[in-house]
């Protein structure tokens, strides 16, 4: 929502940066995210390697690890 309390609170940009740690209403999803992520893995070992299926697996995976990235940069996870 641009315009909303959040832009109010925060100049542009420094919003998440500033607010510390990100918790969302999202953490519950984790578990159920990480289920479907590992059928994705388990399906596309399983599908033809050329189908449509096996199209939209990887592009769902490759979707998923995008915005992994995205995230883990947003809060400056370093993983060991």
């Amino acid at each position: 929502m641009v315009g909303g309390p959040a832009s109010q609170e925060f100049p542009r940009g420094q919003g998440a940066r500033r607010r510390g740690p990100v918790r969302t209403a999202q953490e519950p999803s984790a578990p159920l995210l990480a289920r479907i992520k590992n059928w994705q893995n388990d399906e596309s070992e399983v599908v033809l390697p050329r189908s449509e299926m096996a199209a939209a697996i990887g592009n769902a995976l490759n979707q998923a690890a995008g915005a992994e990235a995205r995230v883990r940069r947003l809060i400056g996870w370093r993983g060991r």
